[in-house]
């Protein structure tokens, strides 16, 4: 199940038992998305990225495991902006896929972490560890490279996406 929705107009979450999410990486990123929106989709958007995290954050139930893919840097914001939302940051773990470097933030509830370079992999052998995760929600779906990970650890997954070109994409992919 994939939802055509902006994160920012969620007045709640659909049932999930994680969120597993690559936000957009710092301010400029946020930039760079509203500009392919205005291109894709003649829409404008003014989010911060402060903004985003709030409402995820604001959002997410600090009952569930949350995992955060971010850059290092900047992921500071990331983890103050979570505990401000009441959700307890658990651990951090220093990845690199494509030779960028970026960081796996945890929060509310321990995982262990399936150990590789191969950033699909990762998901998927984390996820198949995780009998009690049934349902991943990922807000920020993009083109659903988190989607193919998480059905081949065989999970329902529930997807947001805001951009109708990346979620033609994601549909494509996932059907």
């Amino acid at each position: 199940m994939n939802y055509n929705k902006d994160i920012m107009d969620w007045d709640q979450f659909p049932d999930y038992d994680m969120i597993w999410c690559d936000p957009p990486w710092e301010q400029k990123m946020v930039k760079y998305f509203e500009t392919v929106m205005r291109r894709d989709a003649g829409v404008e958007a003014q989010n911060t990225i402060i903004n985003i995290l709030h409402k995820l954050g604001s959002l997410a139930s600090t009952e569930k495991p949350l995992v955060i893919e971010y850059s290092e840097k900047g992921h500071e914001l990331v983890v103050e902006t979570m505990k401000i939302c009441g959700h307890k940051f658990v651990s951090k773990h220093i990845r690199t896929y494509d030779k960028r470097p970026f960081l796996v933030l945890i929060f509310n509830e321990d995982i262990n972490l399936y150990d590789t370079k191969n950033e699909s992999e990762l998901i998927t052998k984390t996820l198949l560890g995780l009998e009690d995760v049934k349902t991943v929600f990922d807000p920020f779906a993009g083109i659903g490279f988190t989607a193919k990970a998480v059905r081949k650890a065989g999970k329902k997954y529930i997807g947001s996406e805001i951009n109708p070109a990346r979620f033609a994409k994601l549909i494509k992919v996932n059907i």
